[in-house]
């Protein structure tokens, strides 16, 4: 069953680290709502298998899995916005207009302070903090970056977002404790 296309419109206008991003439609796309558009994403969820035994053969196929998640695509030449979520496969389109564009995932979208307090984890005896500058670097990565020129027919990306046995996604904690069995 393939979802309807959903556009709530939102009227407002943020201004985060002195850019001003205007906020356009949120968008889920379906497979149907593909025609004429030439820009997919596809975004994949890759799970480690973390135990001390050999994986099963069902263990090692769900490995990867569609992400099925909140992303923002921001324009970087106007800092036009579009809140996206992903499909039931992690695919969304778009007919996008010619530029630079990013993707981040949407809880990035909020102040430093914000996310530092909310994210960071103190240090134990299993997990190992990487401190201020870590959390800063991740706040501000993207998933991608490309660019969708006149002459771009379809461009399609596959992203893989990855997370590590016992930190999960936070790439600012490292695992100290002892390895599995």
């Amino acid at each position: 069953m393939y979802l309807n296309l959903i556009i709530t419109i939102l009227i407002t206008t943020l201004h985060f680290n002195n850019i001003q991003y205007n906020y356009l439609p949120i968008i889920n796309v379906s497979k149907q709502d593909t025609l004429n558009k030439n820009f997919e994403i596809k975004i994949i969820h890759y799970h480690p298998y973390c135990g001390g035994a050999a994986p099963t053969p069902e263990q090692l196929k769900n490995r990867y899995s569609p992400e099925i998640n909140d992303f923002v695509l921001i324009n970087t030449n106007t800092n036009d916005t579009i809140y996206f979520s992903t499909n039931n496969r992690g695919i969304a389109t778009f007919n996008l207009y010619p530029g630079q564009y990013i993707i981040k995932e949407k809880y990035k979208i909020i102040p430093f302070k914000d996310f530092y307090k909310k994210y960071f984890v103190k240090s134990d005896n299993f997990a190992e903090s990487q401190g201020i500058q870590c959390y800063k670097k991740w706040w501000q990565s993207n998933l991608t970056k490309f660019e969708i020129t006149r002459d771009t027919r379809l461009l399609k990306l596959e992203v893989t977002i990855s997370e590590s046995c016992f930190t999960g996604k936070n790439p600012c904690l490292k695992f100290i404790g002892p390895p599995p069995p």
